[in-house]
């Protein structure tokens, strides 16, 4: 196999050796990788900090010390054995791939070969269930391709009769990473708000990532809201969009387009990787990378949207603006406080400037050509 044939071996190789890689710094620093950007020791050097502070943290304190260690390196060795056995034995695939797979999840605890390792194994892994399909035509091809914009992608997507079912297992994927980064974030937050000292510096200064209930709840609740969003926001396109302009595209290509669009969305599962000092800690970090990645999806949207309805990238622009107005009054004024949705949200403060914005957002929509026809 040459060229793009080799691309989810490449990837499970890569991802394997980011791992081990990452399992022996663990093993040599004698716990979890800590990097700090401010050299801090106390919570109370922290409060009384001023500058600029940060840490992200790689490995699960707690599971990675001592003689526990030899564990997690034996895991990321079978990871990487099973990922040379994949590339010589593709024909064994479907012994091999789900082994693999398996053993790069087991590689969280010792940080997922930061974190960067453990998404290659696994989309390298995933597309290896599908050999000999074409990477590109593959599950994980198809939301790699989603996250580089491809417009190709949304175009046989749309046309693609059985894609449907894909497309809902994609939100689903992609909300469950999501939601697991927002619950996780925002619990540990909470603690850091009013825990004990000790709990500070665990989480802060440590780097340890605590669970709770409420982190499982939230991130349920997270992909079942999704999956109405997904409905509501596709029905608005449709209507407000594809209708309005007379296309000839159907309800079940607007929502195939939208929940691989959606795709970007799922780096927010890195959320709880990093915090900052008070009071970035609530602020900064965590709303740059919920606009970072919804600007993401829509610009991926506006791409599949351009590609199907055979459209210029202008107007394309207006129909997100029109439907993403809209639907943004449907879901922060209604859905969301009827819901009680979890997660990081924009709240427009005051709200009297709510209406002149929506008023320059339809007519910014307007002038892009969202209400005409041609």
């Amino acid at each position: 196999m040459r060229g793009k044939e080799n691309a989810p071996f490449a990837l499970c190789i890569l991802g394997a050796l980011i791992i081990l890689i990452n399992g022996l710094w663990i093993a040599s620093n004698g716990g979890p990788i800590v990097l700090s950007a401010y050299p801090v020791s106390s919570v109370d050097a922290l409060k009384a900090s001023t500058g600029f502070w940060g840490r992200i943290a790689f490995g699960l304190r707690g599971l990675v010390e001592g003689p526990l260690i030899a564990v997690w390196l034996i895991v990321a060795v079978m990871d990487l054995l099973c990922a040379i056995m994949l590339y010589m034995r593709p024909e064994r695939h479907s012994v091999w791939a789900p082994l693999f797979v398996l053993f790069s999840l087991f590689s969280v605890p010792i940080g997922g070969g930061f974190v960067i390792g453990l998404i290659l194994a696994v989309v390298g892994g995933v597309a290896c269930f599908e050999l000999p399909k074409p990477f590109g035509d593959t599950f994980t091809g198809k939301i790699v391709r989603a996250v580089r914009l491809d417009s190709t992608l949304y175009e046989s997507v749309a046309k693609d009769i059985g894609l449907l079912r894909t497309a809902a297992l994609t939100l689903i994927v992609v909300n469950f990473l999501s939601g697991l980064g927002n619950a996780l974030y925002l619990y540990n937050v909470g603690l850091v708000q009013s825990a004990s000292a000790n709990t500070l510096f665990r989480i802060l200064l440590l780097g340890e990532i605590l669970w709770g209930v409420p982190v499982i709840s939230g991130m349920v609740a997270y992909i079942g809201i999704a999956i109405v969003k997904w409905l509501i926001f596709s029905v608005i396109i449709y209507f407000f969009g594809v209708r309005l302009a007379g296309k000839a595209v159907e309800f079940d290509e607007v929502a195939k387009i939208l929940a691989f669009a959606y795709v970007p969305v799922s780096l927010q599962v890195f959320l709880p990787l990093v915090f900052l000092r008070m009071p970035m800690l609530f602020v900064e970090w965590p709303l740059t990378i919920y606009f970072l990645t919804n600007l993401w999806m829509v610009l991926a949207l506006i791409a599949g949207l351009k590609q199907r309805m055979d459209i210029p990238i202008r107007k394309a622009l207006g129909v997100v603006i029109l439907a993403g107005t809209i639907y943004w009054l449907i879901n922060y004024k209604f859905l969301i406080p009827a819901l009680n949705v979890p997660g990081i949200q924009f709240v427009f403060q005051p709200s009297e400037l709510m209406l002149p914005l929506i008023t320059v957002a339809l007519l910014f929509a307007a002038l892009l050509g969202a209400f005409t026809r041609r």
